[in-house]
């Protein structure tokens, strides 16, 4: 459901309401989902989450909120009592990628008669830790759901201390060496090297010979999706040197605008024809700047957003590689109740999930 009222004459106390809702149906929400579903800025929507706190209605976490005014004293809902199993899931935000994956998880235990426990983290080695270490308390959860932080100088430490927990998990979105985590470990994720090729396929069969990536080095799928553009570009012929890789700008960084402005000439002056940009409020905010001073989308320049949380938004709407996020909490569910089921003889297993690309005006040659 999305509210069509005008943000001016959505009241708090419906905001509120609405929050509240949702909270009860989901357990958790994301700052930026809500936004969204009511048509007000993200602040409004942090302002709202800070009152009902205060109220003592929710709890604030990293980029949301979850539900605690029905559970008790250790954060269990009270029908926690009829499930045979409770496991504990720490994402790094419950922003933008994740809320499609908790449904997922949340649906398939609930299916399965299973309790859920969503700590919203940050992307931050030892606050992962501070989270998992309040899911793991005696008799607290029987396994863990983690997207712990990979990179960075703590990333491998905490790998190695995840690995030594007694409690099985498995392991979201994170593609993990297997000597990091002792006898390996239990990994669901999406293939972004695979959706990365399907984008690059997709703009060289609409003519592309020159094609660009625009991409925060910084995030945990960077360098799947620069390594399955590098190899896609060569299998196809045309270039995949590093003066067509270029930084997204932050939202928040000072003079965003000209830095805007030092992007587009770069990319237009290597003669660049398409761009996959990482992650899609990127593609629209970039596509939108774009359009605002001259460059036509998708005449001079043809783009792919990676990631389709707000793609169809943009002007034009923005084809987009979709990953099935849904699937992955699902799935991920699914095998830590199976090494819970057989134990520790069971095999480890890594299984990747092929996203796909949803063909919008952005790339389609005119």
């Amino acid at each position: 459901m999305r509210i069509t009222m005008a943000p001016d004459t959505l009241f708090a106390e419906q905001r509120y309401e609405f929050v509240m809702n949702e909270l009860r149906r989901e357990g958790s929400i994301g700052v930026g989902e809500i936004a969204n579903r009511l048509s007000v800025s993200q602040m409004t929507v942090r302002r709202d989450i800070e009152v009902l706190a205060r109220r003592g209605l929710l709890s604030r976490v990293h980029g949301g909120a979850i539900l605690v005014s029905t559970t008790n004293e250790d954060g269990w809902p009270p029908a926690v009592s009829q499930s045979k199993y409770k496991l504990g899931i720490v994402v790094p935000s419950l922003e933008f990628f994740w809320p499609g994956i908790i449904r997922g998880v949340r649906a398939t235990a609930t299916a399965k008669k299973t309790a859920v426990l969503v700590r919203g983290s940050a992307y931050d080695g030892p606050d992962n830790r501070r989270q998992i270490e309040k899911l793991i308390k005696p008799g607290k959860v029987h396994g863990l759901l983690l997207a712990p932080t990979t990179s960075g100088p703590g990333g491998p430490d905490l790998l190695r201390w995840i690995g030594s927990l007694s409690e099985p998990h498995v392991l979201m979105e994170r593609f993990t060496p297997s000597h990091l985590v002792s006898g390996g470990a239990d990994i669901v994720a999406t293939d972004h090297r695979h959706g990365t090729e399907i984008a690059v396929r997709h703009l060289r069969s609409q003519g592309h010979t020159k094609i660009g990536v625009l991409i925060s080095r910084e995030s945990p799928t960077a360098g799947h999706i620069l390594r399955g553009w590098a190899a896609a570009c060569g299998e196809l012929g045309i270039p995949n040197g590093n003066d067509l890789v270029h930084e997204t700008v932050s939202f928040d960084a000072p003079r965003r605008e000209d830095l805007l402005k030092l992007v587009a000439e770069e990319v237009i002056g290597a003669g660049i024809t398409a761009l996959i940009i990482h992650s899609d409020p990127h593609a629209v905010a970039f596509a939108q700047f774009c359009s605002h001073h001259g460059i036509l989308i998708p005449d001079d320049l043809a783009v792919v957003a990676y990631g389709d949380e707000g793609s169809h938004l943009g002007e034009p709407p923005l084809t987009a590689v979709r990953p099935a996020k849904q699937h992955v909490g699902r799935l991920a569910v699914e095998l830590l109740l199976a090494r819970l089921e057989e134990g520790p003889e069971r095999p480890t297993q890594r299984i990747y999930v092929n996203p796909t690309l949803v063909v919008r005006e952005s790339s389609i040659k005119r």
